[in-house]
């Protein structure tokens, strides 16, 4: 198979070879997007882990996992891991913000 010159078509198509130092930051609206959704999940752990702590099994919604008519035990490990996911999504959408920018530098 002959091989091709740097001039040819192959040579100037596809991605450069340093994709990932010409990448563009992400705009100020897919930030707050991103950020926002990730609070709103984190959020809604955060208060799937207080009902797993609070109520006992029977009492829990029927949308929760863990729900069992009739047991008055708490779902503790259920309500440890939603605070853990929850951290996990403040962590995240703090990194999805970004660090903030030094305008001096």
């Amino acid at each position: 198979m002959p091989r091709r010159s740097a001039n040819s078509a192959w040579a100037s198509s596809g991605p450069p070879r340093n994709s990932h130092s010409t990448r563009k930051p992400l705009n100020l609206q897919t930030k707050q997007l991103t950020t926002g959704l990730a609070v709103l999940v984190g959020l809604l752990f955060l208060v799937a882990a207080v009902l797993y702590f609070t109520q006992s099994a029977g009492s829990l919604p029927g949308f929760l996992p863990g729900h069992e008519a009739g047991v008055t035990t708490h779902h503790t490990k259920h309500g440890i891991l939603a605070l853990a996911l929850a951290v996990c999504c403040f962590v995240a959408a703090r990194f999805f913000w970004g660090p903030a920018t030094d305008t001096n530098a």
